[in-house]
């Protein structure tokens, strides 16, 4: 009997933390979505001030929403490395 009961605690700490993997997962997508959404929609100007201090040009605010964007994409798509 005890045998049985370990295996199902192994079982159902094992299908917890496939279930925090894939909240985790999600969570950090949906992030990526959301923040390269407001590298996309918002004025390009906006975001100046923080990139000039990095030294960055202005074009290339929306590449980084493109890439947050097909980052948080990626991350979703199961089986890829």
């Amino acid at each position: 009997m005890k045998a049985e009961q370990t295996i199902d605690k192994s079982v159902q700490a094992g299908r917890a933390i496939q279930i925090a993997a894939m909240v985790t997962t999600g969570l950090v997508a949906l992030s990526w979505l959301y923040f390269g959404r407001l590298y996309l929609i918002h004025d390009p100007g906006e975001w100046w001030d923080a990139h000039q201090q990095l030294g960055y040009p202005l074009y290339i605010i929306p590449l980084l929403g493109v890439t947050h964007i097909l980052g948080g994409v990626g991350v979703l798509i199961p089986n890829v490395p």
